[in-house]
């Protein structure tokens, strides 16, 4: 890791950034970085709207679970309830 005089990490300027892949739940962001006098790289993120989890326990005090179809896996797996706040809403 790159350290500036101080003994303190440097950080990373952002030299461009652009929307690559537009989706409805998120937007993918392609940005070219460089830190100090290094080379530069590509960093890929996502912007997405606020989102909330929720660690539901039932009255037995067993952690309620959602089967949920998962592209990336090509598979359904097991998670928490969770889901993107909508415009307007609360988190709660």
């Amino acid at each position: 890791m790159a350290e500036s005089d101080s003994g303190r990490l440097k950080k990373w300027t952002k030299l461009k950034q652009a929307a690559i892949c537009e989706t409805r739940v998120f937007t993918v962001m392609k940005s070219r970085m460089k830190m100090g006098e290094g080379p530069e790289a590509d960093f890929f993120t996502l912007d997405a709207p606020e989102w909330v989890n929720v660690l539901a326990i039932d009255t037995n005090g067993d952690v309620i679970l959602v089967e949920q179809y998962r592209h990336g896996i090509g598979q359904v797996s097991l998670e928490i309830t969770a889901g993107v706040v909508d415009k307007g809403e609360s988190p709660l």
